[in-house]
């Protein structure tokens, strides 16, 4: 009987914290990532509970979860990347997208909504994206690696202007959870788990574009005990990705933490790709 009135108690304190109280907007037009946020941190500061965003559309930067929060969308909810950088949190040398959510425990993103990051907004469409810089130095082709040549491929079929990079990113978390909803068009890696453990990934929808370069679905980075499941990713580059590395090019959400990714489960899942599946 104690045992149950604890548990009930526990039950009873969770409380839920509308976005469109805290003064978000959804009418898709006007930025409303500060309210967002207010909404994520009186739930944390209170202890913890469900951060609930209502049908609507709702235009935003960087958003950042906390310890006990979980982000739900209401079916019909769509968060808007904004096609202004300057709303975005740098990270190591590059921006962080829609979600950058670090040290944190007990997180999660669920509920039939939407994430759209405008992929294209952030392409050149009329341009094949080159392999330059310092890495055709290392490579034998070198400056021939994946030439252009008479308005072919090359590295993607569009070129990326200036962008954010990873759009939802989980950093040194644990006991996180994903589940029930669809990101649409990143610009670049879709999802990035890295030193985490302990993550649920369920019922996740990526549709990214096909054309766009380097528009991954689920990075798995130096991360333990992963379950992705149930889900369907499209992109334009490696599906699924599992690896150990504790730094990538300047990436945010890297923190120089090198172990190996361990216990990682992947089942009945539909992956299509036009790189890597």
């Amino acid at each position: 009987m104690i045992s149950f009135l604890l548990c009930w108690a526990g039950v009873a304190q969770a409380k839920d914290y509308n976005v469109l109280e805290f003064g978000a907007s959804n009418d898709g037009r006007k930025l409303t990532t500060q309210a967002i946020q207010k909404a994520i941190d009186r739930c944390h500061q209170d202890g913890g509970g469900t951060v609930f965003v209502p049908k609507g559309k709702y235009l935003v930067g960087t958003i950042n979860l906390k310890s006990n929060v979980d982000f739900h969308f209401d079916t019909g909810a769509t968060l808007i990347a904004t096609t202004d950088l300057g709303q975005y949190q740098k990270n190591n040398d590059y921006l962080a997208g829609v979600f950058y959510t670090e040290n944190s425990d007990n997180v999660s993103i669920t509920g039939n909504g939407v994430i759209f990051g405008q992929g294209m907004e952030f392409m050149e469409k009329n341009v094949a994206k080159r392999i330059v810089g310092d890495v055709n130095k290392y490579i034998r082709q070198k400056f021939d690696f994946r030439k252009v040549v008479d308005g072919g491929l090359g590295d993607g079929p569009v070129n990326p202007k200036d962008r954010f990079h990873q759009m939802v990113i989980f950093s040194n978390c644990t006991n996180v959870r994903l589940e029930d909803f669809k990101c649409v068009d990143a610009p670049y890696w879709t999802i990035l788990i890295v030193h985490c453990d302990g993550v649920k990934v369920n019922k996740v929808i990526i549709d990214n574009n096909l054309l766009i370069p380097n528009s991954d679905g689920c990075d798995i980075v130096s991360s333990s005990n992963v379950t992705v499941s149930d889900c369907k990713f499209t992109c334009g580059d490696d599906a699924i990705v599992l690896a150990g590395y504790a730094h990538h090019y300047g990436d945010p959400g890297f923190k120089d933490i090198l172990k190996p990714s361990k216990n990682i489960n992947v089942s009945n899942c539909i992956l299509q790709s036009r790189s890597s599946a």
